[in-house]
């Protein structure tokens, strides 16, 4: 991982917690999802994947755009809150956006114990303070989403 793409990491270090593993991307690993890919149906520019590769909901505007990511993290049951304190029972995601025609969402989803976990591309899982992202590659959390925590039985039904 490169940290000239985060650097405020040098503050705040990022712990891997995985393998390399490219089957599910940072916005599947929000929803604890590990075996698919979620990105809108449309020519995948970043990762060249093809378009049976990847799910989006057909509900959810087909675009990359802060507010169609935002609508599919509501569309899996989360609303939108105004920080990333940690509630009991309530599992959060931070949204990341850079915009500035720089099309690259990210999604951390918070742990029971108030610390972060991404997945990093098609690469490893982290655990991380949200300042660990902040200034980066993907920008600054633009929304925070919250929903009642879900058992892993219900995760694996979504």
């Amino acid at each position: 991982m490169n940290v000239a793409n985060f650097p405020m990491q040098w503050k705040h270090p990022f712990r891997k917690t995985s393998e390399v593993d490219g089957k599910y991307n940072c916005i599947a690993w929000a929803l604890g999802h590990t075996w698919t890919w979620y990105e809108p149906r449309i020519e995948n520019y970043r990762y060249r994947l093809p378009k049976f590769l990847t799910r989006w909901p057909p509900e959810v505007p087909n675009e990359y755009s802060q507010e169609a990511y935002i609508k599919f993290f509501e569309y899996h049951g989360f609303e939108r809150c105004s920080d990333g304190r940690l509630e009991h029972g309530i599992e959060k995601v931070a949204f990341y956006y850079i915009g500035l025609g720089i099309d690259r969402p990210h999604a951390c989803k918070q742990l029971k114990d108030g610390k972060w976990s991404s997945k990093m591309g098609n690469q490893e899982d982290v655990e991380h303070d949200l300042q660990s992202m902040e200034k980066g590659r993907y920008g600054e959390v633009v929304q925070f989403l919250k929903r009642a925590r879900l058992s892993a039985e219900e995760t694996n039904r979504e």
